[in-house]
């Protein structure tokens, strides 16, 4: 015996046999058990058996041995291992036995049909009798629940049917007493079940039948995140008190499942091994950590494009709870980049990454989701002081397959006068978006002259993306990157119609916007969304419009210009003027801008755009910023664009306007006055060309008193020839010369004699 309790001491497997003894199966226990105790709030709280309960030899006082008392402290993990205090005991046999109250057990004498009345001697020789107790040093009171429906698993090395070994399991008992809740009568189970216990000693059962609480399908007393109304199996308060547990667990004999066995699969289950795993968790354990990616962009000067949590070091991230009674801070640390973004998981006082968040906290922010958030700043424990330079307000809390929960940051605005963040959970996908400025803009002094991307100019660089026409926090503040020109910003990829808005001012909210861009059905180029945003409608400069109508597309743009030298050359008035082309099936106005010179105005618009008489663009002139009336109109209907990406204004009358986009050419004498000094002293006097050697001669008309220029013909044309015809007669130069092709800028020629 020596030698077999020797073998099994220090062993960690927890083995029930059952072993025929009179005819009478009894339950036999061999071997070493051991029970890990597991209490925390910071992180795990729960009391823990990992293979089995502890068996004792005898009923140890615990309410008089220190060691047998388990502290919960705030911020501290504590293990102990219950083996240490625990005498093993090799050769236990653990009786079969029918309690009607978990207080009272009978068991059946030797070859008879009486029953006998245990007493102390009883304990844990006949069925498991375990004392402790918890000193809870905290300031909360703490329910502890059962975590583990299926606290016991039969096994067996023989060949013995799965539903015969499930009954063994459902044939055990357990009852929980603690401190002043006593539940001593609430017998728990692995199924609820209905039977009639022994009741006296003489084996007579009680009238009506007991029904035990069951432990499976989401039980009430097991402990669930989504359960409002879980029932504790005992509690513990906080402010220093102990409260001593008792736990006691048998065999129940008239298990209606196990009675309903056949003597043969009785017989089977002899030698089966059990293996107990219960573990309490209280309402705090399962502490899960919090992930916070932080996707954001920040604007701030000399720190643009980086993350916003990473502005000042002298600032951190926390998360924040307060469930109406209690109050918790919970500091953040960095840990690594994950998808472009700067990752924060839950972490201790001293900064080291620990789960700290809480089934019970995590349960208040699903039901009230408004108690908890993330905020960027300061916080001082000792005093609890905190400052909050940015905060993200949570919404409701959502856990990925992975069993993890990831809160995405994707913005920081000033929204209405709060400095407030957007984001999403893990379940919701994310992408970076693009906002490609080509627009142009209209000032009180001018429009701008750099072609395009007035939104980043002098201060006005606020680009916020959301779903919705209305100001909303749940928007993303774009960043505008100057080495690439476009803005950027991570937004909810599931969006249709994305908008963006635009505003010069600090604070987002539906007064200070002055454009927004619909836009629609987003794209993919090259792998990328990219938005490109070519002009917006309205009259009137940038600080006096209120919501004007963006105009832009997803497609690729290509610069259209638009050049009024040859009706504007005298004039060189301060004109202002439009373009409009088809956009996503809808004709369209924006503003051009001057590019490259006075006479020369630029602007996008998709590529193609202009390419048949249907899809036509036009041109319109206003005499300055805010005027509505247009004082002339150029429409290309009639000359579709064929490559060329310049039209020429030709005519500027409002009623004949004319324009071309090719221009044949433009005779120029000014460098010696030549046309000036000869062909236009004469009174009547014209020039005129020839592509076919002189058989034919068109007109070239004056542009101004050096300037001439002819319509648009073919391209083929290699010579022509010029003459001058007066009043009185036909003076004619039969000079010929050659030229080469642009059609983009015209054909230039000079005249010097």
């Amino acid at each position: 015996m020596k030698d077999f309790l020797k073998k099994f001491r220090g062993s960690k497997i927890t083995k029930m046999l059952f072993k025929g003894k009179n005819k009478n199966s009894i339950l036999s226990i061999v071997a070493l058990v051991e029970c890990i105790i597991l209490l925390g709030i910071t992180t795990y709280s729960w009391i823990e058996s990992a293979s089995s309960l502890v068996i004792k030899g005898d009923n140890l006082p615990i309410s008089q041995n220190i060691d047998y008392r388990f502290d919960v402290k705030d911020g501290s993990l504590n293990m102990v291992d219950l083996n240490s205090y625990f005498r093993p005991t090799a050769l236990y046999q653990m009786a079969h036995a029918s309690s009607p109250d978990g207080t009272n057990f009978y068991f059946k004498k030797a070859n008879a049909t009486t029953y006998r009345l245990g007493d102390t001697t009883d304990y844990n020789t006949s069925y498991y009798n375990i004392d402790f107790q918890v000193h809870n040093e905290t300031a909360k009171t703490f329910n502890y629940y059962f975590d583990n429906a299926n606290i016991f698993t039969v096994t067996s090395d023989q060949e013995i049917e799965e539903d015969v070994l499930k009954v063994a399991e459902g044939a055990f008992r357990i009852v929980v007493t603690a401190g002043t809740n006593t539940q001593n009568t609430r017998i728990y189970s692995r199924d609820t079940v209905s039977y009639k216990p022994v009741n006296d000693k003489t084996g007579d059962t009680t009238s009506s039948d007991f029904t035990t609480t069951g432990l499976t399908n989401g039980s009430e007393y097991n402990y669930q995140t989504n359960t409002t109304n879980s029932i504790y199996v005992f509690s513990t308060t906080g402010g220093g008190d102990d409260t001593k547990v008792n736990l006691k667990i048998w065999f129940e004999e008239k298990d209606p499942g196990y009675v309903a066995l056949s003597a043969e699969n009785k017989k089977k289950l002899e030698g089966a091994t059990v293996s107990i795993n219960l573990k309490f968790v209280n309402s705090e354990s399962n502490f899960q950590t919090f992930f916070f990616e932080d996707y954001t962009f920040s604007t701030v000067e000399g720190h643009e494009g980086k993350h916003v949590t990473s502005e000042d070091q002298t600032k951190k991230l926390y998360f924040y709870h307060n469930d109406g009674t209690t109050t918790s801070v919970i500091p953040m640390t960095t840990t690594t980049s994950q998808n472009e973004a700067t990752r924060w998981v839950t972490a201790s006082d001293d900064g080291e990454p620990t789960p700290r968040i809480s089934d019970a906290m995590r349960k208040d922010l699903n039901d009230n989701p408004t108690h908890g958030y993330f905020f960027y700043g300061t916080y001082n424990a000792s005093t609890n002081v905190k400052t909050e330079h940015y905060k993200w307000p949570i919404s409701k809390p959502a856990v990925n397959d992975s069993n993890v929960y990831i809160f995405k940051a994707m913005s920081v605005l000033k929204f209405k006068g709060v400095n407030t963040g957007y984001g999403v959970w893990d379940d919701t996908e994310i992408k970076l978006w693009y906002f490609r400025d080509q627009t142009s803009s209209a000032t009180t002094e001018a429009y701008n002259t750099n072609g395009y991307q007035f939104i980043a100019k002098a201060g006005q660089n606020r680009l916020y993306l959301s779903n919705s026409s209305t100001a909303s926090a749940s928007a993303t503040r774009m960043y505008y990157d100057a080495s690439e020109k476009l803005y950027k910003g991570y937004f909810v990829s599931d969006v249709t119609d994305p908008i963006f808005s635009f505003t010069s001012a600090a604070d987002f909210k539906d007064d200070n916007i002055k454009v927004q861009w619909d836009a629609s059905n987003p794209t993919e180029y090259d792998g990328k969304t990219v938005y490109k945003a070519l002009g917006y409608e309205g009259t009137g400069t940038v600080s006096s419009l209120s919501k004007a109508v963006g105009v832009g597309t997803w497609m690729n743009t290509e610069q259209i210009l638009f050049s009024t030298e040859l009706v504007d050359a005298s004039m060189n008035k301060d004109f202002r003027y439009k373009i409009s082309a088809i956009v996503n099936g809808t004709r369209r106005y924006y503003y051009m801008t001057k590019h490259s010179n006075a006479l020369t105005w630029g602007a996008f618009v998709p590529v193609k755009s202009g390419t048949t008489s249907e899809d036509y663009i036009s041109f319109q002139r206003f005499a300055d910023v805010t005027t509505e009336n247009n004082a002339g109109t150029w429409n290309s209907e009639a000359i579709a664009r064929n490559g060329s990406n310049k039209y020429y204004a030709t005519d500027m009358a409002a009623s004949t306007s004319r324009g071309q986009w090719h221009i044949g050419v433009v005779v120029d004498g000014s460098a010696d006055n030549v046309i000036n000094d000869v062909l236009t002293t004469v009174e009547g006097s014209k020039l005129e060309y020839s592509i076919d050697n002189g058989n034919t001669y068109l007109p070239i008309n004056q542009l101004d008193n050096y300037r001439w220029y002819t319509g648009d013909f073919d391209n083929t044309v290699t010579t022509l020839k010029y003459r001058w015809t007066a009043y009185t007669g036909t003076g004619v130069n039969e000079a010929v010369f050659t030229y080469g092709h642009d059609l983009v800028d015209g054909i230039y020629f000079n005249i010097t004699e």
